[in-house]
């Protein structure tokens, strides 16, 4: 019981630093976690190079025991001069299952096993390669959503930082 009656005699500047800490740890954490759509958003179009591609995997997964959940699996093959690459990058989109089965069934229908697509991969990484390279509206207002409130937290570490050399 005695840590929560000493609160009161912490200095503001330590609140603030502490939320300002864990705002930065968490951002940091989905901006790492949402990685591809991050990259997929700095990159050009032109750091693309196009190769054709076979899908290897197309299938719908279930997952969920309460409220059921459907999402998709696909895996596609291509090779970049002589090195042979696979990978299971659709798009940049970070929503990958929903609740209604034509959600995947929509996309499993779109590349279907033994189909030929078209593969973009990164011209200086050749294993990061995606399907379709565009970038939904939704993932970047959530990624400037993710930025924002990253600059936010910093700017608030700023300020309990600086009350802290203002009070000593």
């Amino acid at each position: 019981m005695g840590i929560f009656r000493s609160y009161k005699n912490c200095p503001r500047w330590f609140f603030g630093l502490a939320w300002s800490s864990y705002g930065i740890l968490m951002t940091l954490i989905l901006i790492f976690s949402c990685r591809a759509v991050v990259i997929g958003m700095l990159l050009p179009r032109s750091a693309y190079n196009t190769v054709t591609g076979t899908v290897t995997t197309a299938q719908i997964e279930y997952y969920g025991s309460g409220s059921p959940s459907y999402g998709y699996r696909i895996i596609y093959t291509y090779t970049v001069g002589e090195h042979p690459y696979s990978s299971n990058m659709v798009n940049f989109n970070f929503i990958k299952s929903d609740n209604k089965p034509y959600f995947a069934q929509n996309i499993i229908s779109t590349y279907p096993v033994g189909s030929k697509i078209t593969v973009y991969y990164q011209t200086s990484y050749p294993s990061f390669a995606v399907l379709d390279p565009r970038v939904p509206r939704a993932s970047i207002v959530f990624v400037s959503i993710l930025f924002f409130i990253l600059f936010i937290s910093v700017i608030g570490a700023a300020l309990a930082i600086r009350a802290k050399h203002l009070s000593s």
